[in-house]
């Protein structure tokens, strides 16, 4: 294939390729450009990543053995564990008996795993590897495992529950994505019945609840994070408020500030008759996060951080109307943001995008679309997707200009590739 063939198929130019190709070019984060490089070459995400390198000498017993140890679905990147971690798997799986350095092993993938979905996306291919490993976790769990190791084992297999429903979530599989985070909850659950309410296990339980509660809250409304007066989800404002209860005797403030953030958003899609809550909730998290230090945040809240919360924020004073607010703090967000978390560069110009309609400058939040179109080719997220779709739709209201068709056409080539 052409570097210009395959440039057409990924969205670059030639000379990008080619100076890509030569090691030319340092602005290009690897891992964001797999997305559109296997629909481009059409193969399986899963199977590149496990796949060997050409030119670089494999022993086939070696892969052999990563794929009797961790199954076809469930091979780990390449690098991410070496051949000791790998036995240290195998023996466990072989006598069903834990050990320490096992559940080490699974940590270090599920680290890995985070890192790849930061960047690429909730690709299917990750979330089949990371529901393998969840699957290996709950059979060690089923079979009953030495008191000490019985803890440590039943908060990664909640971990693994948690980022798979994430996954399901931004895959628009709610129904997957419930079932997910419902498991994990009641594993969470069995372990504070168990050992009393250990600090990760129950600030791991309130963040399950207040990630229960946005999916149950249901879709927001069609090209808007803001919902009109009407009949909330009675049951996902119950859960959100049982959550908010949680958060507020969790041991970690940065988990207190992540749950508290979380659950505005839910009370944010309830109308109007919630918004003094979304803002009080809001000003409750940004004073959690002033207490905490990032590296005492929980294994499951790595990826939260200042910027994280202001988007939260700017999100929320969407939602309740304070517009200008809103696109002062998000145009920063934008500034912060490195360039490789491609999904949240989405997210965050999809959210500024929806304020500017409110506010009726359709030019630039046409722009703005635009350029998340583009970028979601590298990265997958069928949610994001779906929500520039209806972004699009109020476009459509204030004519069909220019930047208006070029959103479109480049809409309908999101939909052919995916």
């Amino acid at each position: 294939m052409t570097q210009q063939a395959l440039g057409g198929l990924m969205g670059y130019s030639r000379s990008a390729i080619a100076m890509i190709e030569a090691g030319e070019r340092h602005d290009v984060e690897r891992l964001s450009m797999l997305v559109p490089l296997c629909q481009a070459l059409k193969v399986d995400l899963q199977e590149f990543l496990s796949a060997p390198v050409p030119g670089v000498e494999i022993d086939p017993s070696r892969l052999r053995e990563l794929r009797a140890v961790f199954g076809p679905q469930g091979l780990p990147p390449p690098g991410v564990v070496g051949p000791e971690q790998v036995r240290a798997v195998a023996r466990a799986r072989e006598s069903h008996a834990v050990t320490g350095d096992a559940i080490e092993v699974y940590r270090t993938i599920l680290r890995a795993l985070h890192h790849a979905e930061d960047r690429i996306g909730s690709h299917r291919g990750l979330l089949r590897a990371s529901e393998a490993h969840l699957g290996t976790l709950r059979e060690w769990l089923a079979d009953g495992q030495r008191e000490p190791l019985v803890r440590p084992l039943g908060l990664l297999t909640a971990e693994y529950g948690q980022f798979c429903g994430w996954m399901a979530y931004d895959q628009r599989n709610s129904r997957h994505a419930i079932a997910l985070y419902a498991d994990a909850l009641e594993d969470v659950e069995q372990l504070v019945d168990r050992n009393g309410d250990g600090a990760s296990d129950g600030d791991l339980a309130a963040y399950l609840t207040g990630n229960l509660a946005s999916v149950e809250i249901g879709q927001e409304m069609p090209g808007s994070i803001a919902r009109a007066a009407g009949s909330p989800n009675p049951a996902a404002l119950t859960r959100a408020e049982h959550a908010e209860a949680l958060a507020t005797t969790a041991r970690s403030p940065h988990a207190r500030a992540l749950i508290l953030a979380d659950v505005s958003w839910v009370y944010g899609l309830a109308g109007p008759d919630y918004h003094d809550r979304v803002a009080s909730l809001l000003d409750h998290a940004a004073e959690a996060l002033d207490e905490a230090e990032q590296e005492d945040a929980p294994p499951w809240a790595y990826w939260f951080d200042l910027t994280m919360l202001q988007r939260r924020r700017a999100r929320g004073l969407v939602q309740i109307g304070r517009h200008q607010e809103a696109q002062v703090e998000l145009r920063r967000v934008l500034a912060a943001l490195p360039r490789e978390l491609v999904r949240d560069q989405v997210i965050t110009r999809g959210y500024l995008a929806d304020s500017l309609i409110s506010t009726g400058d359709a030019d630039e939040a046409a722009r703005l679309l635009s350029e998340s179109a583009a970028l979601l080719r590298r990265a997958a997220s069928r949610r994001m997707e779906g929500r520039l779709r209806g972004l699009y739709g109020r476009l459509l209201a204030h004519g069909g200009n220019a930047a208006v068709r070029e959103l479109g056409e480049r809409l309908r080539a999101l939909r052919h590739e995916s």
